[in-house]
């Protein structure tokens, strides 16, 4: 048990608490806007209990690669090992050299 406290301990330590992660979101959306010219990225949060829903983000690159690449868009969600119930979701499409392209 000592083990897992020590353990536990380090991993706050190294990288924070997780919930504090959440209120960085609206300052790295605000960065992207300024620094990526046509990216879009949206954030949602229950304006009751101000928590945290979604975000979601696809720099100008993956936008403009779309005029170039197959019709085929492949969806993949994953879920997070976390204490909050999270949900990664990634789009993908083909380019002309088969290769796949994040889209958001």
């Amino acid at each position: 048990m000592q083990a897992y406290r020590v353990k536990q301990s380090l991993l706050v330590e190294i990288e924070g608490y997780e919930a504090d992660c959440f209120a960085q979101f609206p300052a790295y959306l605000q960065h992207i806007a300024d620094t990526d010219n046509g990216s879009l990225s949206r954030l949602s949060y229950n304006e009751e209990t101000n928590w945290f829903e979604a975000a979601a983000f696809a720099p100008s690159a993956t936008i403009n690669a779309c005029w170039n690449i197959y019709k085929f868009v492949a969806l993949d969600a994953y879920y997070t090992k976390s204490r909050y119930l999270m949900m990664l979701m990634i789009v993908v499409r083909i380019d002309a050299n088969d290769n796949a392209i994040p889209l958001a």
